[in-house]
């Protein structure tokens, strides 16, 4: 062997290497030449030697080849015999399982290969020597660490206090005399032991803690116990610190006890001055007691009859309130124990033994008993379960309470009886004020008119608020005045009449009588009457419902059924007046078309156009009675009426000359736009033109105004004829004459005129036809004397309209297609297949629907074009044409009719098929709407 020594780090370092491989030993020689300085090397065959040749800070290099058969049990051998020792495991190849888990428990600190070992002397000295040298410091470490301990047992052996050492699982490893004093167990039955205290977790006792503890011989005391974590012979453990507080605990505890009893008497005091009932009172009171801490329950039973009890019961561990009604056999043993008499008793634990109620009663601490009176009557038992043994403190607390608890069910008695009677006495009042809001609150906002009068005087006593609104009266001006001196309920005679029959029959029903308002207008008012007594003398309650609105209603809904029959009556003479005005400008016009053949003209042509232009001037006359009727054709587009009636203003003032000014004005930011037929807008303009010039007599002023305007409902509901929307209004107005009340009724009916002779009256009817038939409505505003205004409305329109085809100026145009007329009036047919048939078409007329119909099902032969009246004895055109559609699908129609086009719209045909010709028409559009319809364009 060789040796040697060298200081790494300020560590000596020697190494050991067990091994028979000569090759390794030069090895190891030659590397640690190399260092500076030089470690000292000695070479071991055997490990027995090894382990004789023990050292400190030594690193011990194991051949894994030299004690290959049993590695691990030599190799821990060794780390025994060198515990600071750093073993390397070296090995020549891949290391096998063995090393690996020495190496994995620790029991090998480092691993060589063989063959690298000559590289790695160095820095396995440098490293080695480092983990020796912790090693080292951690040895001084425990040997002081050991001093303080045994300087610390020392002053524990002495200490008051008791004091243990635990490990994890609270078994006492240790402890000092002063805790086998504590406890009161001798020393031989504490160690290796269970902590006495349970204590789940020793870590919670890092903040001291108050336990309770009751010793073998059954003392109970109070200790403060602390700890804190600590090493204990290399083992983790706990210190644990305890002193006994029981004197101190008592103390306190009698003192806290002094002081909550009385605070809780005040407590349960005021409750007695506040509840309103004893069940609250009893509840509070019982709660309050427990809250002291000091007892473990406490039951109140109350005799409410002979054989009726109210057990009332507040238990400490559950915090459960429980109340509920016994008999006299269900009473608890204990209320038998006193025998009438009226001390306060301890219970004997043998009296609770049978009762299951009261079992937690004795479990732990003492139960006593008292009887309560108040009133001066037996009224019951209060029972007491205290915490622990009963002293003089507490036997005197409790009297003072059950003293207290009779003085607090007196007031809270005589409190309840005191509420009751207040309660009944304020239910009276409160029903009694319900009963009056109720009838006050129904007499003011009721919506009809109540009232109430003396009978004999006529004056006013109460008058609610529907009738002061309706009038316009304040309150002030109409109570304690008379009927008689107000003068705006019905005339002197009705009102005497009423009088009259109310004294011989009591009551009036449904009396009509008008009443006038503060602002002048009338009321019309459906009466109920009542004879009624107030204050000892007989009195009126009137109730009244304002039919005004109603009535105003109920007269539009009249003028509206009677303006519909009119248009009825209109629309039918227009019908027949059409027909034959078609039959006169169609015979009219080939009258004309022939002599225009000639090469001269004479005087019978100059008589036919004569003619045509009578028979126009008269088409315009029926277009007026439709328009009246509201079923004149219209030809409506998007139209601009400020710049409409702009362009109309010219025309106006030469309309009614220089002695009358016409001023126009519209509304800034005005919506103008509305679906109107622009000759419409010029005809309505120019009637109401008319009717203002005839009004005015010498100078005058007519003035046009364009406004929006905004519907409402509340409006429209006032109105059967408004619709709910936004409004172009022209309000055209005159300073002419006006016009009474009974005129302005009439004013739209056709033929109704204040003009005599001079007028037709269809100029406002016209313009009342042509406004309805484009959804508008007409209002009229006028005094005698003060002139008039007309409000003349349309719907503000925000859709597109469609472009107006503009007919075709060309000569007339024929063709060879077969048509079939279908025409109840005869000159009309014939008229219409002589005009047809010189165009060239191929003409069928029939007279009646039903031969038409015959013709399609029994002919081979189609048609091209059906040409039909709309309205016929027998079948309507839509009926035929639709039995038609059925042999000869899609058959292309024209309908002839003096009736409005919108007809057909109840009608289930395809409006792409089918053109409307209105009554009476000219042979150019017939000819035109006739090629149009055959060349697929509708006209």
């Amino acid at each position: 062997m060789r040796s040697g020594n060298a200081s790494h780090n300020g560590v000596l370092i020697s190494i050991f290497v067990l091994s028979t491989d000569p090759e390794l030993k030069n090895t190891l020689i030659n590397a640690a030449a190399a260092c500076k300085p030089r470690p000292s090397i000695s070479f071991f065959t055997n490990y027995e030697e090894l382990v004789q040749s023990r050292r400190e800070r030594v690193i011990l290099l194991i051949d894994w080849n030299c004690i290959k058969s049993n590695y691990e049990e030599i190799t821990q051998t060794i780390r025994v015999n060198f515990p600071r020792g750093y073993i390397v495991a070296l090995v020549a190849e891949r290391p096998e399982d063995p090393v690996l888990e020495c190496l994995r428990k620790s029991i090998v600190d480092d691993l060589l290969y063989k063959s690298n070992l000559h590289l790695y002397v160095l820095p396995l000295i440098e490293r080695a020597a480092r983990v020796i040298q912790l090693l080292l410091e951690q040895e001084r470490v425990r040997k002081e660490a050991e001093i303080r301990r045994e300087n610390m047992i020392r002053i524990i052996k002495h200490s008051p206090d008791g004091i243990f050492v635990v490990d994890r699982d609270m078994r006492i490893l240790a402890f000092n005399s002063a805790a086998t004093r504590i406890f009161g167990i001798p020393a031989t039955e504490l160690i290796g032991k269970k902590f006495p205290i349970d204590i789940k977790d020793p870590k919670q006792l890092q903040q001291p803690v108050e336990l309770p503890y009751v010793k073998p011989d059954g003392t109970e005391v109070w200790l403060e116990v602390s700890g804190s974590e600590i090493v204990w012979q290399n083992a983790p453990a706990f210190f644990v610190h305890m002193r006994d507080m029981t004197l101190q605990k008592m103390a306190l505890e009698e003192i806290r006890s002094l002081y909550t009893f009385q605070e809780s008497f005040h407590k349960i005091a005021n409750v007695a001055l506040t509840v309103k009932d004893l069940e609250t009172f009893t509840k509070k009171a019982l709660r309050i007691l427990i809250d002291t801490g000091q007892l473990n329950g406490i039951t109140i039973i109350y005799q409410e009859s002979a054989e009726r009890y109210k057990l009332h019961h507040f238990e400490k561990t559950t915090r459960e309130y429980e109340d509920h009604y016994l008999t006299r056999e269900e009473l608890p043993p204990c209320t038998a124990a006193l025998n009438g008499d009226d001390a306060t008793r301890l219970i004997e634990p043998s009296i609770c033994e049978n009762c299951h109620f009261f079992k937690k009663c004795t479990r732990s601490g003492t139960t006593i008993m008292s009887p309560l009176h108040y009133d001066s009557e037996y009224k019951g038992w209060i029972i007491i379960c205290l915490k622990g043994a009963i002293t003089e403190l507490y036997l005197e607390q409790l009297k003072e309470l059950v003293d207290n608890m009779n003085l607090w069910l007196s007031v809270v008695t005589a409190r309840v009886e005191s509420l009751i009677a207040q309660q009944k006495e304020k239910e009276l009042k409160k029903r009694l004020q319900e009963s009056e809001e109720k009838f006050r609150k129904a007499f003011e906002d009721s919506p009809l008119w109540i009232c109430i009068c003396n009978l004999h005087t006529g004056q006013l006593i109460e008058i609610n608020n529907s009738v002061l609104k309706s009038l316009g009266y304040s309150k002030e001006e109409l109570i304690n005045r008379t009927l008689h001196d107000l003068n705006i309920c019905g005339s002197r005679e009705e009102r005497q009449n009423i009088v009259q029959q109310l004294c011989r029959t009591g009551s009036i029903k449904s009396y009509e009588i008008r009443c006038k308002g503060k602002d002048g207008i009338y009321h019309d008012v459906l009466l109920w009457v009542e004879l009624i007594e107030v204050g000892g003398q007989k009195c009126a309650l009137i109730i009244g419902d304002d039919i005004t609105d109603k009535k105003r209603l109920e007269a539009a809904l009249l003028q509206a059924q009677k303006m519909e029959a009119m248009g009825q009556l209109v629309g039918g003479i227009a019908h027949d007046f059409n027909n034959a005005l078609s039959v006169m400008m169609g015979y009219a016009e080939m009258m004309r078309i022939q002599l225009m053949d000639k090469v001269q003209k004479d005087q019978l042509a100059s008589c036919v156009e004569e003619i045509i232009n009578v028979i126009k001037r008269t088409r315009e006359m029926t277009g007026k009675l439709l328009a009246f009727a509201r079923k004149q054709p219209i030809n409506p587009r998007v139209l601009d009426v400020k710049e409409g009636v702009e362009k109309s203003i010219k025309l106006l003032r030469q309309l009614v000359g220089d002695d009358i000014q016409v001023e126009f004005s519209a509304q800034d930011g005005i919506k103008p736009v509305v679906l109107l037929d622009p000759a419409s807008l010029d005809q309505i303009l120019m009637n109401l033109a008319v009717n203002a010039r005839d009004a005015i007599r010498g100078r005058g002023k007519i003035t046009i105004e364009i406004k929006n305007m905004l519907i409402l409902e509340e409006e429209a509901e006032l109105n059967p004829e408004l619709e709910v929307g936004e409004y172009v209004c022209i309000i055209f107005s005159d300073d002419g004459e006006g016009m009474d009340e009974e005129t302005m009724k009439h004013i739209f009916e056709p033929f109704f005129s204040t003009k005599g002779a001079k007028g037709t009256g269809l100029g406002l009817s016209t313009v009342y036809g042509i406004v309805k038939q484009h959804r508008g409505f007409i209002t009229v505003r006028s005094e005698k004397g003060k002139g008039t205004t007309f409000n003349v409305c349309f719907p503000v329109f925000a859709g597109k309209a469609e472009g107006i085809t503009e007919k075709s100026k060309d000569e007339l145009a024929g063709g060879s297609e077969r048509i079939v007329i279908v025409e109840d009036d005869e000159q009309l047919l014939r008229m219409c297949e002589q005009f047809l048939s010189r165009l060239g078409y191929e003409v069928i007329g029939f007279n009646h629907p039903e031969r038409a119909l015959l013709h399609f099902k029994n002919t081979s032969r189609t048609a091209d074009l059906i040409i039909t009246d709309v309205f016929m004895k027998g079948l309507d055109g839509p009926l035929l044409v639709e039995e038609i559609n059925k042999i000869v699908p899609n058959l292309k129609t024209i309908f002839i009719t003096g009736y409005p086009g919108d007809v057909l719209k109840k009608y289930t045909l395809d409006d792409r098929q089918n053109v409307v010709l209105q009554k009476p028409f000219d042979l150019k559009e017939l000819a035109e709407t006739v090629r149009n319809v055959l060349e697929g364009n509708r006209s």
